[in-house]
């Protein structure tokens, strides 16, 4: 097994039974094209890995603004959807500005279960400006 596979399933495995352990983990080296190339949606996914943690949410009028664009919400939404790692960059977290849940690529059923995981209800964002 190579050595960002072992830390991806180290980091998964904290995830999902020992949560508390997460922040001493680092997170898996991410190769992926998305990530190479200066783009919105890298920026986007970035700030979102970086700022809202465990147990936290933002929404995406508000991520667009850490982004440097604060009109730019739809085009968050449209990162969220290019997000090749969901889980390890937690466009779970990313919640409409009202509070209501918004769409998630694994299903609205899988983005419930993962914020209550976290410790969040769905409509009450918890995140740090």
């Amino acid at each position: 097994m190579t050595e960002p596979l072992m830390q991806c399933t180290a980091w998964l495995d904290a995830y999902f039974h020992k949560p508390a352990a997460i922040k001493g983990l680092p997170l898996p080296a991410f190769h992926h094209p998305v990530f190479q190339q200066d783009s919105f949606t890298r920026q986007v996914l970035w700030k979102l890995l970086n700022v809202v943690k465990f147990g936290e949410t933002i929404s995406y009028q508000q991520l667009a603004a850490l982004a440097g664009n604060p009109k730019a919400a739809r085009a968050v939404g449209g990162a969220m959807r290019s997000n090749p790692v969901p889980i390890l960059i937690p466009c779970h977290r990313v919640i409409c500005s009202d509070g209501a849940m918004g769409n998630y690529s694994g299903g609205k059923g899988v983005k419930e279960w993962l914020l209550a995981h976290e410790g969040n209800q769905v409509g009450k964002p918890a995140c740090r400006e």
